[in-house]
């Protein structure tokens, strides 16, 4: 997973600091994200499940969404998943791009994406370039 970081130099120009939330219940994959994009090329946010992703896309704009699949069951409360999160998200922000993840390598994954919204599928673990690359690609061609 670990490669280095992308000098600011060598990352494609964005005309201000490119807005990411990343919505993950696995506190390493937050921060593992958070410390790939960093100011002041990006501003990231991060959320531990799909309730506090709706708060903060209420109250502050992305461009650019990585929302985990699958979320644990904790403490006997069921969560919503990456598709429901996602379609959330979506109704919040219709212009939000969305990266599904997944560790779980699943056949019907081009359905899943299809079926979240989303505009790419990351699987993990991933190395840093595979998730800049993405994000560069998606966040260069806004509409």
């Amino acid at each position: 997973m670990q490669n280095s970081i992308r000098d600011a130099n060598q990352t494609p120009q964005l005309d201000k600091a490119a807005r990411i939330l990343v919505v993950d219940d696995e506190p390493n994959i937050l921060e593992y994200l958070r410390n790939i994009f960093q100011q002041p090329l990006y501003k990231t946010t991060v959320a531990p499940n799909g309730i506090v992703a709706q708060e903060l896309a209420a109250q502050e704009g992305f461009d650019l969404a990585f929302v985990d699949f699958y979320f644990a069951d904790v403490s006997g409360v069921v969560g919503m998943n990456g598709i429901e999160i996602s379609r959330k998200l979506h109704e919040l922000q219709p212009n939000l791009k969305i990266v599904l993840m997944s560790g779980f390598l699943n056949e019907e994954r081009t359905a899943m994406v299809q079926e979240a919204g989303a505009c790419a599928f990351l699987m993990k673990p991933f190395f840093i370039e595979a998730a800049q690359t993405l994000a560069d690609r998606l966040l260069n061609n806004k509409k």
